[in-house]
């Protein structure tokens, strides 16, 4: 296995836990604006990490 390959599926598992975490906050409390602007910040650093990581 050569690096890129573990680079990209680090990247993969890490967007799915992202995912995971972001819909288990939002259907626990969807009415909190704090936790929305966390969500956007987390939207906001999973765009950075995307255009990072290519």
């Amino acid at each position: 296995m050569d690096a890129t390959q573990t680079v990209n599926e680090t990247s993969e598992n890490r967007q799915d836990v992202l995912a995971k975490e972001r819909k288990r906050v939002l259907s626990r409390n969807p009415g909190n604006s704090r936790k929305s602007k966390f969500l956007s910040g987390v939207q906001a650093l999973e765009m950075f990490v995307e255009v990072t990581d290519e």
